[in-house]
């Protein structure tokens, strides 16, 4: 009996980022570690009252968390926290989008495997 792997149809499930920056820098983001999906729904609450208030601690927070799944990316890209802010000039709105989009990423993702 054989085993027939095709590469051709193979694909990580990936979420596409186009970034703000002046070469709008494109980042195939993929699945995060198991650590880093408990981070996230550990920090959810927390998470969806900084990104509508003005704490200043709470949305580097936001930021840090952030980096972390971004740097979950197919492109070889290592991305900090600043570098969210300054060079990609992501503002809290704009991390509020990428929250949304993440989490339904995963849970797309978790729905496809059962």
């Amino acid at each position: 009996m054989a085993n027939i792997i095709d590469f051709n149809s193979y694909r990580r499930p990936e979420l596409i980022f186009v970034m703000k920056d002046k070469n709008h820098t494109t980042l195939h983001v993929t699945t995060p570690t198991e650590q880093l999906v408990g981070e996230l729904n550990a920090n959810l609450a927390e998470l969806q009252k900084t990104l509508t208030g003005n704490d200043e601690e709470a949305s580097r927070a936001v930021y840090r968390l952030a980096a972390k799944l971004f740097n979950c990316n197919l492109d070889g890209v290592t991305v900090t926290s600043e570098e969210l802010a300054k060079k990609y000039r992501l503002n809290m709105e704009d991390m509020a989008v990428f929250y949304t989009a993440y989490i339904e990423f995963i849970e797309g993702i978790k729905n496809a495997k059962n």
